[in-house]
């Protein structure tokens, strides 16, 4: 099978929103619906700091992507900025039509009160990812593979590509969070050379853990 990466396009996004309801069906984000999805990432798409990355197949088909930045700090504000009128109204849409999203919300917003005052449990010591290697780290955001392409290399494949990316533009480290009982995604990033750093409540108040790697060896 022939294989080609490439940047996301906007004659993507509909592969790509697709792509994440498949890999991700019930993650927060897919349920607040195609149209939701559509305007994060296209502002991933705009954003100066972006590195996404598709695969594609023969045919041209969208088989997977990794999603991330190299400016970690200020993401969500930016992205807020850039389309917050029109996120807002595609989660209200879902909402109205799936009142059971309103608790989702609610739990995210007690998941960021927990950060702040502290009550998240950590391991080690933490690093402040966004002020102590600020300038020097990518995030990824997300690596979604088809289903019917797993365990074919192409989640290896996109995250060497991100690594690449990402020490071209100038980044030494590489950082991630996972919900913790995501066991695939968990082995599969220690695999990739990444270390347990933290573990807490997330911003959808469920459990999650830090990655983080030195760049610089691809596995």
């Amino acid at each position: 099978m022939e294989l080609r990466v490439v940047p996301f396009t906007k004659n993507d996004l509909d592969d790509i929103v697709k792509t994440h309801i498949q890999c991700f069906p019930e993650s927060f984000s897919s349920e607040l619906g195609s149209g939701f999805l559509k305007y994060m990432y296209l502002f991933s798409i705009e954003d100066k700091y972006s590195i996404n990355l598709l695969v594609k197949d023969e045919s041209n088909k969208v088989i997977g992507f990794v999603d991330g930045t190299c400016k970690p700090n200020g993401y969500n504000s930016r992205l807020l900025d850039k389309y917050k009128y029109r996120l807002i109204f595609n989660a209200v849409k879902k909402c109205i039509l799936k009142p059971s999203l309103i608790n989702k919300l609610i739990s995210q917003k007690m998941g960021k009160i927990a950060r702040f005052m502290g009550i998240s449990p950590k391991i080690k010591n933490k690093i402040d990812y966004f002020h102590h290697i600020e300038g020097k780290c990518s995030s990824i955001k997300s690596i979604c593979v088809a289903p019917q392409y797993k365990g074919k290399n192409i989640a290896k494949l996109l995250f060497n590509k991100f690594e690449i990316k990402s020490t071209e533009v100038g980044c030494e480290y590489l950082i991630l969070s996972v919900k913790k009982e995501n066991i695939r995604a968990v082995n599969f990033y220690k695999k990739m050379g990444m270390d347990l750093h933290w573990q807490g409540i997330n911003t959808e108040g469920t459990y999650s853990q830090g990655y983080f790697k030195k760049l610089g060896e691809i596995k």
